[in-house]
């Protein structure tokens, strides 16, 4: 008996002499301390037909190989280490075992990976394993290469209500918790979970066919069943079968899939994948929670219209979740209040595809509203597609060349109608670049953002790298009409950065209307930056032609539809940087006449760096002048005054409103003098 390598005690009435004799003992007692032999367990581990076993190799090894139905095997404590478990994984050898705890002594069970080699279980063909309620086979998170549950082809392995496979690490990739072959068969049950551990499905490639798990009545341990990672990414590969979805239980949305990574393009991330409700593969690109649950979509349409009552004014969260080549027009609907963001740590892009050159990625429609933002850390891209080549700094304020994708579109696009407005806010993470909007023909306004009847709020976020043939590289505010009480739809610019944009004519970083309509067109500006953008060629919309003027803000003139006016109202903030090609005009240029089609308005903080001058463009018997509604309180700040002409006679009026308090702040060329009286400062000709 002492060269066994089996030590069990029978049921009632068998006694070992010997043992009894040294020990003085009962051996009936499964708790006695053997010192002969080589055993020296303090107890038995598991139960099998009526006999205790030492380790849990030795109960399966009892076991005859045979079919189902499974043999009960208890475990009465813990499986920690290779005396307790066997000397390594278990391979079940054609044999059909059930585990459940010892209920008397423990209802539940840890089984703890101990090696880093082979797999806790392995089910080879013909085998069967299942885990009833109180098993839980833990990795421990010690790095291994093989997964926890390993099942073969022809193998059996099933989770029943209360089961876990948890913490696996795989260092070979292919399942942390199970590995999964094709033709085995992997069964879940009730509250079974995976967790912290991830099942990997094998595709066999000479039938095209990968391995499945299949559920089986209503799974309850939600939100997540399990994680699984198919070898073969592919829309309509089936992974799952048998009850998908059970009653109004939709299993399927609680079993969640390993991102894919994608290698180049340089844009692109990991993809992301659910199983829909015929239990195959499908490539997800956003999500929303409802009911504490998420609920995923295949485009951004989808997520935006994935409920037919409107949203407004109740923002519907979406989450984008992927990068995105768009080659339809996404659109937010009257009535929908869409609030788009990525997760925390995250970077996503929606990316103009090269089929989409005719429409903006994003139309928002009356009475529609749409913001975009990241949190801290985390971006939320929407890029046009074009590539500027590395001439210079490689944006096309420096004149760098596209070589990718052009449009006759912006990105966004607000097209609202009468008391109906479109609405658009931009916070903080959000980043409008890349596009190019000078192929095709007619005016082509707006780089970026093209608005008409609608609302813009710019809280943070970036405008860059954007192109148009027309005025407004970043932005052009269109045409307005005013609400119910006369109204015009409020525009701001509060926070973030409109920087190294190009518009062709004029307006490099923004631009107001030509022609505005039925109301004013306003913009007020309280902070960001209006910086390194540029103005070129020839504005057809501009009243005497004016070329390349308006690096940082053009402000037309609205010729006789008065008395609407285009108002830049600027209390903080700052221009600087820019650049018009004429060499006039650089910072702001006001096109035309205050008397009374245009206002130009400073305050507070506002700040227009020295190198970008202001141009002021006279009509034949008007003036053009900017108006101060408070001190100028920026310090050091001297704003330099410009105007087309410094011919004679007479004088040109250039400021008005509080002018003893900010006279001071102005420059005005050295040929000529700058006067001044209580409410207006003029130019005098020499």
């Amino acid at each position: 008996m002492t060269g066994s390598k089996k030590r069990r005690i029978r049921g009632q009435g068998h006694i070992t002499v010997l043992l009894c004799v040294v020990l003085f003992a009962s051996c009936e007692n499964p708790m006695v301390n053997y010192i002969l032999g080589e055993r020296l367990d303090t107890s038995p581990v598991a139960l099998w037909n009526g006999t205790w076993y030492y380790s849990l190799q030795e109960a399966i090894d009892a076991v005859p190989p045979g079919p189902p139905p499974e043999e009960l095997i208890q475990i009465r404590r813990d499986i920690t280490s290779a005396s307790t478990m066997g000397s390594g994984g278990i391979v079940l050898g054609g044999r059909s075992i059930r585990l459940e705890p010892y209920v008397p002594d423990r209802p539940r069970i840890t089984i703890r990976r101990w090696s880093s080699g082979a797999p806790v279980f392995l089910v080879d063909s013909g085998s069967s394993l299942v885990l009833g309620d109180g098993i839980t086979i833990n990795g421990a998170e010690r790095v291994a290469v093989s997964a926890l549950v390993e099942l073969e082809p022809g193998g059996f392995f099933t989770m029943e209500g209360g089961s876990v496979v948890t913490r696996g690490r795989n260092s070979s990739g292919l399942g942390g918790g199970v590995y999964v072959a094709p033709d085995g068969n992997f069964t879940m049950k009730d509250s079974a979970i995976v967790s912290d551990a991830d099942v990997y499905l094998a595709y066999d490639t000479t039938l095209s066919v990968s391995a499945m798990i299949r559920f089986t009545g209503a799974l309850t341990a939600f939100p997540s069943i399990a994680c699984i990672t198919p070898e073969k990414y592919d829309n309509g590969l089936e992974v799952l079968t048998g009850d998908i979805s059970y009653g109004t239980t939709e299993n399927h949305k609680h079993l969640d899939v390993t991102p894919e990574e994608m290698p180049a393009p340089e844009w692109s991330g990991p993809r992301h994948w659910r199983v829909n409700s015929a239990g195959h593969l499908e490539n997800v690109i956003a999500r929303r929670m409802i009911n504490g649950a998420y609920e995923y979509y295949t485009s951004l349409s989808a997520a935006f219209s994935s409920t037919p009552a409107p949203s407004f004014p109740t923002p519907r969260y979406i989450e984008l979740i992927s990068n995105v080549d768009l080659d339809a027009v996404t659109v937010v609907m009257m009535g929908q209040y869409i609030d788009l963001s990525v997760p925390a740590g995250s970077a996503y892009t929606i990316k103009r595809d090269a089929t989409l050159v005719s429409y903006p990625l994003i139309s928002i429609q009356p009475s529609a509203s749409l913001t975009l933002g990241a949190p801290a850390g985390s971006t939320l891209s929407i890029d046009g597609g074009a590539k500027w080549d590395v001439n210079g700094d490689g944006s096309p304020a420096n004149a760098a060349v596209n070589v990718d994708i052009a449009t006759s579109a912006p990105l966004i696009e607000l097209s609202g109608a009468a008391y109906a407005w479109a609405e658009l806010v931009l916070n903080d993470g959000v980043v409008l670049k890349n596009n190019d909007r000078t192929s095709g023909i007619g005016s082509r306004n707006g780089g970026a953002v093209f608005i008409e009847q609608g609302s813009f709020t710019m809280n943070g976020g970036t405008i860059i790298h954007n192109r148009c043939a027309g005025s407004g590289g970043g932005i052009y505010f269109g045409l307005n009409l005013a609400n119910v009480a006369g109204i015009p739809p409020p525009r701001s610019i509060q926070g973030g950065s409109i920087s190294e944009n190009h518009a062709k004519k004029s307006g490099g970083g923004i631009s107001l209307a030509f022609p505005p309509s039925i109301t004013d067109v306003e913009v007020r500006m309280s902070g960001g930056e209006i910086t390194g953008n540029r103005a070129s060629e020839l504005d057809p919309a501009a009243s005497t032609g004016l070329t390349g003027f308006g690096g940082g803000v053009f402000i037309p003139d609205v010729f006789l539809l008065t008395p609407r006016i285009n108002k830049f109202i600027m209390s903080g903030g700052r221009i600087g940087g820019n650049i018009s090609d004429s060499g006039q005009g650089n910072g702001v240029v006001m096109d035309g006449a205050n008397d009374p089609t245009e206002l130009f308005e400073l305050s507070g903080a506002a700040y227009i760096d020295y190198s970008d001058d202001v141009l002021l463009h006279y009509l034949p018997g008007k003036d053009c002048y900017i108006t101060l509604n408070g001190s100028l309180s920026a310090p050091s700040l001297k704003i330099r005054l410009n105007l087309d002409s410094y011919a004679p006679p007479g004088n040109r009026q250039v400021l008005s409103g509080m002018i003893s308090e900010n006279l001071t702040k102005f420059e005005v060329d050295a040929s000529v003098s700058l006067d001044a009286n209580s409410s207006t400062a003029w130019i005098t000709m020499p």
